[in-house]
């Protein structure tokens, strides 16, 4: 028997389409307000092993608790969830447009991989966002803060986030410790008055990209314990004291930019500490511009521009031990060229 090409593509398309049907479940529609229970319809779903999708709608006062794989959880807007939504070794979740506020931590990941994306994440008695045991998080257009402690804590995990503003929690914007690595882009870290904008320990790792830490943190960025960055096109500007500290054998390369504007000084490395600095500006900082001691290193180059920091002195760079050092390129700009260090130049 022959089929014609036309009917075969035509079965074909047909075919694909009812595979596609068939994979993903009909939405499940969750009113809290009416009475639904968002947790009711996780568990309803946990036996499939389709994609799910939720749309959720009203103010959920629970906690919530899953280890399902491949949900969409869509709010409006004002979707609401009041208490901790907790993820277990979940994969390929995905929320959309909800708010998260109320006792607890705000969202708890653990060993999962979830997606958030145009969130606002605030008013929790925890951390806004907490990422554990080999977890990961991706974030999107978010808004991180007025939570008790951390706005987001990175705990032997990883991370992205875009477009997103990490501002005025409790303590630190964001801890990166035990192994963890954040991506940041396009975004802001500001006005933690009682922590570190970003705070990264223990052999941990930052990326930062377009991005402002600054506004009354007591230090914008510092990287302790064998830590590194890497830094580009951003600011550490205005922050109370610091702008950027390094610490016990920790590395950070700074590249385009600002440190300035700070409280005490723009720049301090210790402790077998190295800064790199490529064409950034560190300027109009209230004491030294940049401080290196115990055994630390400072490299300037491309450019770098190093002037007007206020120091009674108007020593510009200060190195406050013999052991300490700097290499500074022709390209470098000094004003006043006032240096405090036993060496300069490559």
């Amino acid at each position: 028997m022959k089929i014609s090409l036309s009917r075969l593509l035509a079965a074909t398309a047909a075919c694909l389409t009812l595979c596609a049907t068939s994979a993903l479940a009909s939405p499940f529609v969750v009113n809290c307000d009416e009475g639904d229970s968002f947790q009711t319809a996780l568990e309803k779903a946990a036996g499939s092993a389709k994609l799910i999708e939720i749309e959720l709608y009203g103010t959920c006062y629970e906690d919530i608790r899953s280890s399902r794989d491949d949900i969409r959880i869509y709010g409006d807007g004002n979707t609401t969830i009041v208490g901790t939504v907790r993820f277990f070794s979940a994969k390929n979740v995905w929320l959309q447009n909800v708010n998260i506020t109320g006792p607890g931590d705000g969202i708890r990941i653990v060993d999962g991989r979830i997606r958030l994306i145009d969130s606002h994440i605030s008013g929790n008695d925890g951390n806004g966002i907490s990422v554990l045991l080999n977890g990961a998080v991706s974030v999107a257009n978010c808004f991180i803060e007025h939570n008790s402690e951390v706005g987001v804590l990175l705990d032997n995990a990883s991370s992205s986030f875009r477009n997103t503003q990490v501002t005025s929690n409790g303590t630190d914007g964001i801890v990166v410790t035990n192994n963890a690595a954040l991506n940041f882009a396009d975004g802001g870290i500001n006005y933690h008055e009682y922590g570190h904008g970003i705070r990264a320990l223990n052999n941990s790792s930052i990326s930062l990209n377009q991005t402002h830490i600054g506004w009354a943190n007591p230090v914008g960025i510092s990287l302790s314990v064998g830590s590194t960055g890497v830094v580009t096109d951003s600011y550490a500007n205005a922050n109370a004291e610091i702008g950027v500290l390094l610490e016990t054998n920790s590395t950070l390369q700074f590249a385009g930019g600002s440190i300035s504007w700070n409280g005490l000084y723009g720049a301090y490395t210790k402790s077998h500490s190295t800064l790199g600095l490529d064409g950034v500006s560190v300027d109009n900082n209230a004491a030294h511009g940049i401080v290196v001691e115990a055994d630390a290193a400072l490299f300037a180059r491309d450019g770098t521009r190093i002037e007007y920091n206020t120091a009674g002195d108007w020593v510009q760079i200060e190195c406050r031990d013999k052991e300490s050092s700097i290499g500074i390129d022709d390209s470098v700009v000094i004003q006043p060229r006032l240096i405090n260090c036993p060496d300069e130049g490559f």
